[in-house]
């Protein structure tokens, strides 16, 4: 071991000893440059947490003075917001509720509203909302995930306290009755209404930059750049259980599991739902498949693990049960791909009542695959008789996909928040690396670039 990492080491050693910096097994916290530094070494670091500094302001200043902001099209009748698809959009399409998707958690920016940034192809703009709830941070802390600046998001509902202010435009006239949290009415812009409630209440406000959000995201205060875990080094400490990141990009923590598992239920399921998307082929179906169900044991674990309000505990079992339902389509789908080379991904809507009714248990499901196989496989018999050449066209639009559009830089991206030990307990599991073996070499080099490139921006 050359000197340098042994000076480096025997400081590291030294922090722990007198309790300022926790790690959690296999694991080293992060020290800054020592940190990075150290990322060069054989083993993989996992960071967990960053010693506070000069740099990290003390807990309850922390607490108190980060103001936290969710902005939205509906008024909380209630009094809660509701963490749930009503708000999600595929295509700028709104969606009902029983729509698949695994949006469990309520997102916050803080310091001001978030910035306007592009997703899924849209250029999202949250100053034409038209409420906007205000409060510290610390109101937060019982069902918070994870913490940035651009994307901090809480498990669950969201109970409004009484010190929160919800804004709402002057014109709106919402139900007489009393509300426990305080109404504030605004007249023009819904973010200068936001940052002046927070400047009353002594808070900060962090400057951000349009279009720049994410990990990479700048937000200044006083001309330094606060969206970092260094500056958030305190809570992070005082608070396990909670990520730094954002909804599928953690610098450390679970908390990207939940946009990894949204992410893959879309790719998965939009060919099912008639919506424009990429194709996949059947293998990659099977891949994104396995990967969901890793990240969703995971956050399961992750769920049990810590104490959550029952509300919350709730709301992510509801989802969970939802979201397994609709990866039973894909799995039924694939058996039935496997044994008979047939899909039914564009059956769906015309079979859409039945297979609702038997989602959620596999083998009724893969049942009524078969009847819809049987009856695909027989109308193109019978057309064969009469013009072969449509017989022909249509047996292919129903055969298993074959072709792809995804890159194995796309697939590396879905892996790469997976620490290495995780990534290559995954690929371990039986049967799995022979299953994939054409693609597995070039999915390794796809996250080792990624993986090398997380390291570094850490």
């Amino acid at each position: 071991m050359c000197l340098k990492h042994r000076v480096e080491i025997t400081i590291l050693v030294f922090l722990l000893v007198y309790g300022q910096g926790v790690a959690r097994s296999n694991e080293l916290p992060v020290f800054g440059n020592l940190g990075q530094r150290l990322c060069a070494s054989k083993k993989e670091p996992g960071f967990r947490f960053a010693v506070p500094s000069a740099q990290s302001p003390a807990l309850d200043t922390l607490e108190e003075r980060t103001f936290a902001v969710h902005a939205t099209d509906l008024f909380p009748e209630e009094g809660s917001l509701i963490a749930n698809a009503v708000a999600h959009h595929y295509d700028d399409v709104e969606l009902d509720p029983y729509a698949p998707h695994f949006r469990t958690t309520l997102h916050f920016s803080l310091g001001g509203l978030a910035a306007s940034h592009v997703a899924r192809g849209s250029q999202q703009s949250w100053d034409r909302k038209k409420f906007a709830l205000v409060l510290p941070l610390k109101s937060l802390e019982n069902q918070l995930v994870n913490l940035s600046v651009h994307d901090s998001f809480v498990l669950g509902d969201f109970r409004i306290p009484e010190h929160a202010v919800l804004l709402v435009p002057e014109y709106f006239r919402h139900a007489s009755k009393r509300y426990p949290f305080k109404i504030r009415t605004y007249d023009g812009s819904l973010r200068a209404a936001v940052d002046q409630v927070i400047k009353e209440q002594k808070g900060w406000l962090f400057s951000t930059t349009e279009g720049k959000t994410g990990l990479r995201g700048p937000a200044l205060l006083k001309g330094r750049n606060i969206n970092t875990p260094d500056f958030f080094a305190r809570f992070l400490q005082s608070h396990p259980r909670v990520s730094f990141g954002s909804h599928s990009a953690s610098i450390y923590g679970e908390g990207f599991r939940f946009g990894v598992i949204e992410g893959i239920v879309d790719y998965l399921l939009r060919p099912y739902l008639g919506l424009r998307h990429r194709k996949i082929s059947m293998d990659e179906m099977k891949l994104l498949l396995q990967l969901g169900e890793w990240n969703l044991g995971k956050v399961q674990r992750y769920v049990n693990a810590h104490e959550w309000p029952q509300g919350s505990r709730k709301r992510f079992e509801e989802h969970l049960k939802k979201v397994q339902g609709w990866l039973n389509i894909v799995r039924a789908d694939l058996r039935l791909m496997e044994s008979r080379g047939i899909s039914i991904r564009f059956e769906f809507f015309e079979h859409e009542g039945e297979i609702r009714m038997a989602q959620h248990e596999l083998s009724q499901l893969e049942a009524v695959f078969s009847r819809i196989a049987d009856a695909i496989e027989t109308e193109v018999r019978e057309i064969a008789l009469k013009n072969p050449d449509y017989a022909s066209r249509m047996q292919k639009f129903h055969e298993a996909p074959r072709s792809s559009e995804l890159t194995h830089d796309n697939l590396g991206e879905m892996f790469a928040f997976l620490p290495e030990e995780e990534y290559r307990a995954f690929w371990d599991e039986p049967g799995r690396r022979e299953s994939h073996s054409r693609r597995i070499r070039k999915i390794d080099n796809a996250y080792r670039r990624q993986r090398a490139a997380l390291l570094r921006a850490r």
